[in-house]
């Protein structure tokens, strides 16, 4: 019998809405890759009716996220709010103290208090997962830890953000100034720029 892990998504914008649409689309592939099966046991968002690709289980969902720490039995938790304080924090802190797992892309919140969040987790031995808070979601983190871990590393530079990537490319390539890329309503992925120096 494959282990049961409990997942709560806090945040349904973009990065929220995505995971749960493909945790929902893919837990028999997860299963058969990872040897156990997942069930979003809690989601939280602002607003429940917002239009989504999804219906959200409304016996599942919290208006407020802290209330999912008092009601379920969570392993991992993936905050997607997006604050660098505030809920955010708080959600996060609250999981790491409770020994949930958390995994969050929230670029915002690791920059401001990831060493005091990565001590907090450490000291309840749970895992802070931020990589997709980095570089784009490029792998890199585990790069450096495990595959680099004997290179004397000191230094590493680029463009870590693929809006910033795409923002500084367009006024190269196209002679627009900051304010008149920036205004562009299409959004495109592009790859950082990434340099390791050893």
């Amino acid at each position: 019998m494959s282990k049961l892990i409990n997942i709560a998504v806090v945040g349904l914008g973009q990065v929220g809405n995505y995971l749960l649409n493909e945790l929902n689309k893919k837990k028999k592939d997860i299963e058969l890759k990872t040897g156990k099966r997942i069930k979003v046991v809690a989601v939280s968002a602002k607003n429940i009716n917002k239009k989504r690709k999804f219906k959200v289980n409304k016996k599942i969902f919290y208006k407020n996220p802290l209330e999912i720490f008092k009601k379920n039995n969570v392993d991992i938790l993936f905050e997607a709010i997006g604050l660098s304080d505030g809920i955010s924090k708080k959600v996060v802190e609250t999981a790491l103290k409770s020994k949930i797992h958390v995994i969050t892309p929230n670029k915002a919140l690791i920059s401001k208090h990831g060493n005091e969040l990565a001590k907090l987790a450490e000291k309840n031995k749970v895992n802070l997962e931020f990589e997709a808070s980095v570089a784009g979601g490029i792998p890199i983190l585990r790069s450096i830890k495990e595959g680099l871990a004997t290179n004397k590393i000191s230094k590493v530079y680029g463009i870590f953000n693929g809006t910033s990537n795409y923002i500084l490319s367009e006024m190269e390539n196209s002679d627009q100034n900051f304010a008149d890329v920036l205004k562009k309503k299409h959004r495109y992925l592009v790859m950082p720029n990434l340099v390791i120096q050893s």
